[in-house]
């Protein structure tokens, strides 16, 4: 079995020289190029800086983060190399590292509804009246947004018998359409502002978040909501300028948190006996219950009730083949949804000998699981 080892960025607040990590580096020393480890590793400032010198990565290092994947699977491999030249086919790590994704306003366009607007999204009346009917127009007006588009919808809403026209500002995010939340005078003052504008984008968000616990207090964990506000600064040639600036908020249980342009993200890479390489590879556990759902799949009335009573293979009744096969078989049905290129390593109880073995399975174009070369 490989070993899992979490390497962790430590602060130390001690008159001591010694390296905290020094016992897992001469672990890792311990081994060799065919020996593999699970490495989970968080990346530092120091590891970004290992990218010095490297052609193509110089804003990687001055910021410490990627602002693209394709920058994530070409670089995090050259990081490992270096942190770790010892390892070797068959060690894996999980890394998180900073993506930088700017959360601002992409593209803007404005519609106004005419009569025969209403009447292509379905509606009788010359007139909105619910969010839903809202969003399923701004759809129809604006059928291919891409992530931060902003919409400004103007449109007749009736409520209560009386209708009046009205203005939206509706943000595309991920894939669906929120109606932002504009500030009117009055929310500035209540946020405390003096003019109708925000001069420091912190401030923005921290006061947004607790304004949205006022005015949306019944939500749910995970709750997703935009705003847009009036962001008010000086450039270098003392010229007053204002802009929109576009903040998501999401709820976690107890209040709103501004989603920050910079997040953790994780991705695992393997090393493939000659390099570092992006790997999809998922790694399970065979369990009692998996052998009992193994076992109903077995055709061979030995196999299957030796795997189903004993929760393990036994190989005098199981041949390398037929592992591979009962495995593949429980996968698919397991993991209905997978796509072609997915791998599973799987650990498993043997009989015959006892012990334990790892078997490394990708699905291939003909939708059946085969062992990883």
């Amino acid at each position: 079995m490989k070993k899992i080892i979490y390497l962790l960025s430590l602060v130390l607040v001690a008159i001591t020289a010694c390296d905290p990590l020094e016992d897992t580096y001469n672990e890792l020393d311990k081994t060799n190029s065919e020996k593999g480890y699970d490495l989970v590793v968080p990346l530092a400032s120091a590891d970004y800086s290992l990218l010095n010198g490297v052609s193509g990565a110089g804003n990687i290092v001055k910021n410490n983060n990627f602002n693209h994947i394709d920058s994530v699977k070409t670089f995090v491999p050259v990081i490992l190399s270096k942190k770790f030249p010892q390892l070797g086919k068959g060690s894996s790590a999980l890394v998180t590292y900073d993506y930088y994704n700017a959360i601002k306003i992409k593209q803007t366009a404005s519609f106004t509804l005419t009569a025969s607007d209403y009447t292509a999204i379905g509606i009788n009346f010359p007139n909105l009246s619910s969010e839903a009917q809202i969003l399923s127009a701004v759809r129809y007006k604006y059928p291919n947004p891409a992530q931060y588009d902003v919409v400004t919808l103007t449109y007749e809403y009736r409520v209560s018998g009386v209708t009046t026209t009205q203005t939206s500002r509706l943000v595309y995010i991920g894939d669906t359409w929120y109606i932002a939340f504009i500030p009117s005078a009055n929310d500035y003052k209540a946020m405390a502002q003096n003019f109708s504008n925000f001069g420091n984008r912190t401030t923005a968000k921290e006061n947004l978040g607790i304004y949205f616990g006022e005015l949306f207090p019944y939500n749910k964990t995970g709750d997703t909501r935009a705003a847009i506000y009036v962001y008010s600064y000086t450039d270098a040639n003392n010229v007053r300028h204002n802009e929109d600036n576009l903040v998501i908020f999401k709820y976690d249980g107890a209040k709103w948190l501004a989603v920050e342009d910079v997040t953790k993200q994780t991705l695992q890479f393997g090393h493939d006996g000659g390099q570092w390489v992006p790997d999809n590879t998922i790694k399970l556990s065979l369990a009692s219950s998996d052998y009992t759902a193994i076992g109903a799949l077995v055709t061979n009335e030995a196999a299957k009730a030796s795997i189903t009573r004993y929760g393990n293979f036994d190989k005098r009744l199981s041949s390398d083949e037929d592992i591979i096969k009962y495995l593949g078989a429980w996968l698919k049905s397991k993991y209905p949804a997978s796509e072609v290129g997915q791998k599973y390593l799987i650990t498993f109880k043997t009989f015959n000998p006892s012990g334990t073995e790892e078997l490394h399975l990708i699905l291939n174009a003909s939708g059946a699981y085969e062992e990883v070369e």
